[in-house]
């Protein structure tokens, strides 16, 4: 019996309806949040230089450890062994053209990107599921 009093305790005080409110208005303002910032946020575009040049250094190398036995017969393009695509490759990893695209970002006209940092982002989306989380372990069982 006490158990069963506890959790009456534990479920009572508001009703369904202002309790669902409240998670429906949590979930669209973590929706719109999400749209509004998602995709826009500086720090995912400077990520994303650094993480597209690290591939790209993984497959110079891969593609010079594959072609090592046909340089003999390198083209600078066509079909085969292709210079142009090792070059294309190599291109991608040039610090300066990393430093250049960095500086692109960074001098990028406001609006373009969000002014919310990634851990901002993150930790506001964080802060929106506890509060629905919260929320929903106030309301009454089904």
């Amino acid at each position: 019996m006490k158990l069963l009093a506890g959790i009456g305790k534990r479920f009572a005080g508001r009703p369904d309806a202002e309790l669902v409110a409240e998670i429906d208005q949590l979930k669209a303002e973590q929706r719109a949040f999400h749209r509004e910032h998602n995709g826009r946020i500086k720090d995912d575009a400077h990520a994303r230089i650094e993480c597209l040049a690290a591939q790209a250094r993984g497959r110079v190398d891969a593609w010079i450890a594959a072609h090592a036995g046909v340089l003999a017969t390198l083209k600078l393009e066509g079909p085969g062994v292709s210079l142009l695509e090792l070059a294309n490759l190599k291109a991608a990893t040039d610090p300066e053209l990393l430093e250049k695209l960095h500086a692109a970002i960074d001098g990028a006209p406001a609006g373009t990107f969000s002014a919310v940092t990634r851990a901002d982002f993150d930790r506001k989306l964080a802060e929106l599921d506890a509060g629905i989380r919260r929320t929903f372990r106030s309301s009454p069982l089904p």
